[in-house]
């Protein structure tokens, strides 16, 4: 590609605005969610589990990664690049891809994520476990990997505007004066930074998920018989396990078509009105991680204080910034009331199904505990996702 195919412009402002403030938006709807997730698993303090960890880890980088989406369209050089809303230089396109480097682990929390189902439902490792053994290592090296990678690009001057699309990354353009007839070498660096990264990824997260659903399938088919309430617990895991691998394709799959073609076709800038709808259709995807992980994320709460009869909006609202669901549920169930606009008899009806499913949460907590030294082991885990008052309220 020539120097003058890189600074030539293809599309018109108009095209390059709506691609742009598509970016924004979708980097600050995902910074948002990113951060109530952190707000609510640091909220728990001692309370937290490998997986609430996993997520924090997960929702930092990916907090990282919207504030450079968010920058992305001002922080391109406006000396040499073609879009309408450049305003940077040299040191902030570095910048960029500084934040954009750190940006990819997030994706690989995602494959971390999937790893620790694989491991606490099929393998049977239980969260202490986890906890001593892997956790340390899981952190340790991929905090070290990507900020040493991302440092070491500053120095070495790895970061220039992407070809296609918008962004500060490492381009094929290394060393920065080699040509099309040399042997450029910025698509190996990229494929070392990142590309290895992604793609095993890409190929974990539905394996991992395929395998930890095929296993709790088969083990339903024994115990469901029995315990219908059993099943639906655990279907609800391997539901809410199915979201995250949905969220992560919906996020990154239009990025993975654009560095394909990039990389292995060799598109760029004069290919770019051909494939228009592709990088709009990137530029909301690609930065919207963390508030598909919110939705995802605060999900199992919404379903129990809808359960427990609260409105839909004071549920959402609370399923995700509160922590303390049990009060909530309790709070919720005492507002039953009469008056012309409300029918309390549908409620308490609705109120006492709920009190004979909470009783069947704590039958389940014994049946389950049945079986920890059984070879259907993993099933402990599923207490997990049941509130940590029920037994108490199904006393009451």
């Amino acid at each position: 590609m020539s120097d003058d195919s890189e600074t030539m412009k293809f599309l018109s402002d108009n095209q390059e605005i709506a691609m742009s403030i598509c970016m924004v938006i979708s980097g600050l709807l995902s910074m948002f969610g990113s951060t109530t997730i952190v707000y609510r698993v640091l909220k728990k303090k001692k309370n937290t589990k490998p997986f609430d960890r996993i997520m924090l880890g997960l929702s930092s980088f990916d907090i990282i990664g919207s504030f450079s989406f968010v920058l992305t369209p001002f922080a391109v050089p406006a000396a040499s690049s073609p879009r309408v809303w450049a305003a940077g230089n040299d040191a902030t396109c570095s910048f960029l891809g500084y934040l954009s480097q750190l940006s990819i682990g997030a994706a690989w929390y995602s494959c971390l994520l999937s790893f620790y189902f694989l491991a606490t439902l099929r393998l049977r490792v239980s969260n202490d476990d986890f906890a001593v053994r892997f956790e340390p290592y899981i952190h340790g090296l991929s905090l070290f990997y990507y900020l040493f990678t991302a440092t070491l690009g500053v120095p070495f001057h790895l970061y220039n505007e992407t070809e296609l699309g918008l962004g500060c990354w490492i381009t094929n353009r290394l060393p920065r004066d080699c040509t099309e007839q040399e042997n450029c070498i910025g698509h190996i660096i990229a494929w070392f930074y990142g590309g290895l990264c992604l793609f095993f990824t890409m190929i974990a997260l539905p394996l991992n998920y395929m395998f930890t659903y095929c296993f709790v399938r088969q083990t339903l088919k024994i115990l469901a018989r029995h315990n219908p309430t059993q099943a639906r617990m655990v279907r609800s895991m391997a539901v809410q396990g199915t979201l995250y691998v949905l969220a992560f394709f919906v996020s990154y799959g239009p990025q993975l078509v654009v560095r394909i073609l990039a990389v292995v076709f060799d598109y760029g800038r004069s290919n770019e009105p051909g494939i228009y709808w592709l990088l709009v259709l990137n530029s909301i995807c690609y930065p919207l991680q963390g508030f598909l992980n919110m939705f995802v994320y605060s999900r199992p709460n919404y379903i129990r204080l809808r359960d427990a009869g609260m409105p839909f909006f004071p549920a959402v609202k609370s399923a995700v910034f509160e922590t303390d669901i049990p009060k909530l549920m309790k709070q919720s169930t005492l507002r039953i009331r009469s008056s012309k606009h409300y029918d309390s008899s549908e409620e308490i009806t609705k109120y006492l199904s709920n009190a004979e499913g909470r009783k069947s949460a704590v039958n389940l907590k014994k049946s389950i505990r049945h079986y920890e030294e059984s070879s259907l082991g993993f099933l402990p885990e599923v207490i997990e996702i049941l509130p940590e008052d029920e037994e108490s309220t199904a006393d009451e």
